[in-house]
């Protein structure tokens, strides 16, 4: 009886060591029947921070779309986005215990995504809106799953997934709800589906585009059976027109095994900087000082192909951005009122050199307004550095001595102001510290610097 209480304790403490494991590498999945999750915080998802969009509409139920984080850990290929399923969300976290996952949700079809197949549809899940690109190219990097892998699909009807788009084509004409979510690589258009890119299916028929597909039965962090690899959708686009973008995916003839779509967040990145301000010299202040440090504001484009461009500067607080003259102005020079990409440059740099004008006035702020011009809409961020006085140094030193030939004499400098850490050098001798002692043979002048 004894061994059979401890063999039973182990066992019982390796289940919950292994349920604990999986439980870290789960991918985080929040519907629509969450209050915080709605249509509107789909797109803003999926298009990132700042991007333009309207017109937002979602057909489907609350429980088959949402947002997924940490997908990284569950090994999807995508870290975080948005997902859309003729199911239930919620199904999609491991481990894999089911061979066809299926989720009725009562829904109607899309008679969008029955243009991409000869059959009919049923719960389709479609998110659609507006928005305006701000570069030539629309990327959307995203992975299709399916419980219909490895055996339903071969009947010729899988769940099939689209992304639609209407607007001005570059080459002339409108794009009037191309799909341009296909397999790549191919001559011909073929939409992404298990029937399209599988690995030949339980009748060990030949694979299908089968370099894209990715087997996942038995899986431990997917549900579904079977996912493609990262696929790119892309399509040429003009920068700063409006375009319309259905994504969409639906069961097709019946409501049972669930398909779903994973589309990877923050696919429009606007036109934008990165800055950074150092200080020169360094290691005195973190601020600029008066005809003593001086700071510069460095600004680096993400994409070098965002130049040629202008960034529009406008400035605030009591430092005056004019030159310094006789009436007024904190500055060596005048400030800009604009910083210039020329075309093929990523980077500029805005000079701040405070000029001593020996007035104690206390720190002044410099607040620096940049306007962004260089993508469809205007967009503001704000630099503020402080302005420092620079109090002049002064210093006391010993004084002079009569001492006779032969006797130690201890001599010293006292300073005050200016900005430590303060260096020394004592003639003569050559001494580096703020205190020496001497013995002078003859009458002798020691000078500190």
């Amino acid at each position: 009886m004894k061994h059979l209480y401890v063999r039973i304790g182990m066992l019982s403490l390796l289940i919950a060591f292994i349920s604990t494991g999986q439980a870290q590498n789960q991918i985080e999945i929040t519907t629509m029947e969450d209050p915080s999750v709605n249509a509107e915080t789909l797109v803003e998802t999926l298009l990132g921070e700042g991007v333009y969009y309207d017109n937002v509409t979602y057909q489907g139920a609350a429980i088959a779309s949402g947002i997924f984080n940490k997908g990284d850990s569950a090994e999807l290929g995508l870290n975080r986005g948005i997902f859309l399923t003729s199911g239930n969300g919620d199904s999609i976290p491991g481990p894999n215990n089911s061979e066809g996952i299926s989720r009725m949700n009562g829904m109607p079809g899309s008679t969008l995504l029955e243009q991409l197949t000869t059959w009919t549809s049923i719960d389709a899940a479609l998110l659609a809106f507006d928005f305006i690109p701000e570069t030539d190219t629309l990327r959307i990097r995203y992975i299709f799953g399916s419980d219909e892998y490895p055996s339903i699909a071969n009947y010729g009807y899988a769940d099939v997934c689209g992304i639609f788009i209407i607007g001005p084509d570059p080459q002339g004409g409108i794009y009037n709800n191309i799909n341009f979510a296909n397999v790549p690589n191919l001559d011909s258009i073929v939409p992404v589906s298990c029937a399209t890119i599988n690995n030949g299916f339980q009748n060990n028929g030949p694979c299908i585009n089968c370099e894209y597909y990715i087997n996942n039965e038995g899986g431990l962090l997917l549900e579904y059976d079977g996912l493609t690899t990262v696929l790119t959708a892309e399509i040429p686009v003009i920068p700063c027109e409006s375009y319309h973008i259905t994504l969409g995916i639906a069961d097709l003839i019946d409501d049972i095994v669930d398909s779903g779509i994973f589309l990877e967040a923050n696919l429009c990145k606007p036109p934008g900087y990165e800055k950074n301000i150092t200080f020169s010299p360094p290691q005195i202040s973190a601020n600029p000082v008066e005809s003593l440090v001086n700071a510069d504001v460095s600004i680096r484009l993400t994409d070098p192909s965002y130049s040629p461009g202008t960034l529009y500067l406008t400035y605030f607080g009591n430092a005056d951005p004019t030159a310094f003259d006789p009436d007024g102005g904190d500055f060596v020079t005048a400030l800009p009122d604009s910083l210039v990409f020329e075309a093929g440059v990523d980077s500029v740099i805005l000079s701040i050199e405070p000029v001593l004008d020996n007035i104690i006035e206390g720190d002044e702020e410099l607040i620096i307004i940049l306007e962004n011009t260089l993508g469809c809409v205007i967009r503001y961020d704000t630099v503020s550095v402080q302005i420092m006085d620079y109090v002049t140094m002064n210093s006391a030193i010993s004084d002079s001595t009569i001492t006779c030939q032969g006797y130690v004499v201890g001599l010293s400098v006292e300073v005050f102001n200016g900005y430590p850490p303060y260096t020394y050098y004592w003639e003569p001798g050559g001494n580096t510290s703020d205190s020496i002692t001497v013995t002078p043979e003859s009458t002798t002048t020691y000078v500190v610097t």
